[in-house]
């Protein structure tokens, strides 16, 4: 069964997923500053595991970006069909 937890992206955790696929490393207090700056963050979870992650950045008034869309290569291409809408 996957969740939706929403607003307790942990660092370690965003730093984890971003390597598995190949993304730019940057330092733990890189990532918790920005974690800290970010409007909202989401993550998807199958148990306690984190398998999916992404997070809004902006200026809280006009703009507005969908970034870090991130999952982790096993369950990419998948979908859930007990979940599904």
């Amino acid at each position: 069964m996957l969740h939706v937890v929403e607003q307790k992206l942990d660092p370690k955790v965003f730093m984890l997923l971003r390597k598995k696929v190949g993304f730019q490393f940057y330092s733990l207090e890189d990532c918790s500053a920005a974690l800290k700056n970010t409007l909202y963050t989401v993550e998807i979870r199958e148990e306690d595991k984190t398998i999916g992650i992404a997070r809004i950045v902006g200026d809280g008034r006009i703009v507005f970006f969908i970034k870090d869309v991130v999952v982790d290569p096993r369950f990419q291409r998948k979908r859930d069909r007990q979940n599904a809408y």
